[in-house]
């Protein structure tokens, strides 16, 4: 069977195929976070603060994105999540219609791909993410994406290395996380006056790096006290591929449809569910 080396560069190639181009959107500014720490915060400060900003985004949906890819145009895209792992992402073009679906619910995760040869919906279970199998294809799981929004959760009994000072502003914080396939490790980069992760990183049980992402330009909610960042650039180096994600407004805690639907693996017709860990995929 021949399919997506990666989820990456399947969405490079169907972009540049597409040559659909959106006009990149410059991000509205807004209220700034207000300091959080007024001096260098310990471990538990920090978890502290990381934590109740996430509490505080429990549904988060978007209508005005776009994604870029490197060397190829945008696509425009609708994005939602509801904490801890549902996700959905769809990127699409005003003449083709939708080109990526990608996503996940409590259950599992998948990727479609109008041109992926040959046309398939590819899934896996959230315990197969480190799956050396689904590796080779999606290099990061979807929902991933919800923690590159800087909706990280820590848990107060893991033990952290740092904070350490890392550039102006700035402190970084590293934990280790067991998987069924060895343990990963993940780095955050910290405001250190505001709390805003402004960097995360994944690396393997080789210590290889997976996937990294930055946040930008922020803008604090004064409703649900939230700050939430409108630009994420993501890099996914074994891909060789970055792409960035630009969003214009957010609708906080309130989503625009009915769950249940908007998280399900769709069914599209001629594109049948193919399971990454029972599939020879190329």
């Amino acid at each position: 069977m021949k399919g997506p080396r990666t989820l990456l560069a399947t969405l490079l190639g169907l972009l540049l195929f597409a040559g659909a181009s959106c006009p990149r959107r410059v991000v509205p500014t807004g209220p700034v976070a207000p300091i959080v720490f007024q001096a260098t915060p310990t471990t538990a400060q920090i978890i502290q603060v990381v934590n109740q900003n996430t509490q505080r985004i429990a549904q988060l949906q978007t209508t005005d994105a776009t994604l870029d890819v490197v060397g190829a145009p945008s696509l425009r895209a609708s994005l939602a999540m509801e904490r801890p792992q549902r996700f959905r992402m769809i990127a699409r073009t005003g003449i083709t219609g939708d080109e990526v679906d990608v996503g996940s619910n409590d259950e599992y995760f998948w990727f479609w791909a109008r041109r992926a040869s040959p046309p398939a919906v590819y899934y896996a279970r959230h315990d197969q993410t480190y799956d050396p199998r689904v590796q080779s294809v999606m290099p990061i799981a979807p929902h991933w994406l919800v923690e590159a929004m800087g909706l990280v959760w820590l848990d107060p009994n893991r033990t952290y290395e740092g904070p350490f000072p890392r550039g102006p502003n700035q402190l970084e914080l590293r934990y280790v996380e067991p998987t069924p396939y060895g343990s990963v490790t993940k780095l955050l980069v910290i405001d250190a006056q505001r709390g805003q992760i402004s960097h995360l990183a994944v690396y393997g049980p080789n210590g290889q790096l997976m996937a990294a992402a930055n946040c930008s330009n922020f803008q604090y909610d004064p409703v649900s006290l939230a700050w939430l960042p409108r630009q994420i650039d993501v890099q996914l180096p074994e891909a060789e591929t970055q792409l960035t994600l630009t969003v214009d407004n957010y609708i906080i805690n309130q989503l625009q449809a009915d769950p249940a639907q908007l998280f399900s693996m769709p069914s599209i017709p001629g594109a049948p569910p193919v399971n990454l860990t029972e599939a020879a995929v190329n």
